[in-house]
């Protein structure tokens, strides 16, 4: 399948303490793209969330998930 869509815009719900906001992201299910959308996940004292984001390589298009 082709590259993802432009991401939607999701407005980020009140802060839940000692979370952070995982935005949302277009995932494959193998025949097109489906939006899921955006997640509190619990916060991990010394580390910084890296948003999961889709990059290309040999003319293909891949997902590099979301870590930590």
């Amino acid at each position: 399948i082709g590259p993802p869509p432009p991401p939607v815009i999701e407005y980020v719900p009140v802060a839940v303490p000692g979370h952070v906001w995982a935005p949302g992201y277009w995932a494959s299910n193998g025949h097109r793209h489906v939006w899921n959308g955006g997640r509190w996940e619990r916060a991990r004292p010394g580390y910084s969330h890296v948003a999961g984001h889709w990059q290309q390589h040999g003319g293909r298009w891949y997902r590099e998930p979301a870590r930590w």
